[in-house]
């Protein structure tokens, strides 16, 4: 999720940072039980809130726990530390709930989606 200042901005009646919020607790209650998850925030530097979770509560808590900032940053910046992350698994999918472009080249295409604002 990323929470740099750009996404202070609003998108309808919320800001962008709350609408990628709802975003991803949407996603994580639609998520398998017993499936892995890690949220990650990225502001000037990626950095993970909730690692590697069976439990979707703590998903959630992790992703509500996300606070916005005014600082600059690039959610590209946390590609590697995605890449890294995943390794350790079969397969996986990284959804990135951004206002700008991602550059997903050197992930698993087939298993990544993302939003953007």
């Amino acid at each position: 999720v990323d929470n740099t200042g750009s996404m202070n901005a609003t998108f309808g009646n919320h800001t962008r940072l709350e609408e990628g919020k709802k975003r991803a607790e949407k996603l994580i209650n639609s998520i398998r039980t017993g499936s892995s998850i890690t949220v990650i925030s990225c502001g000037r530097i990626p950095k993970v809130e909730v690692n590697a979770t069976l439990d979707k509560a703590e998903a959630l808590q992790g992703v509500n726990g996300i606070k916005s900032t005014s600082v600059s940053g690039d959610i590209n910046d946390s590609i590697s530390l995605v890449k890294s992350i995943s390794k350790q698994y079969e397969s996986y999918r990284a959804f990135f709930y951004t206002d700008n472009s991602v550059d997903m080249k050197d992930l698993n295409e087939l298993q990544t989606g993302t939003w953007r604002a």
